[in-house]
């Protein structure tokens, strides 16, 4: 049982914004910006082309994954 809660303290250090204390946070904050962008992308377009479906696929199954309660 400690070690689930611990567990969780150690996922809640990391998807919480990086202050410079860990590059895995810093690495993590990095990548949601870059899925955020990926999933904005799509809407600069007139024509819905096949790779915006993927890229909405991938950051929508990031999204679920991140905010999801692990256990």
């Amino acid at each position: 049982m400690q070690s689930m809660i611990e567990f969780r303290q150690r996922i809640y250090q990391i998807v919480e914004k990086s202050e410079g204390h860990s590059g895995l946070s810093y690495g993590y904050d990095i990548f949601m910006s870059v899925c955020i962008c990926l999933s904005l992308l799509p809407l600069f377009f007139r024509q819905q082309y096949p790779v915006f479906y993927y890229f909405d696929l991938f950051t929508v199954i990031v999204f679920i994954l991140t905010i999801s309660p692990i256990g």
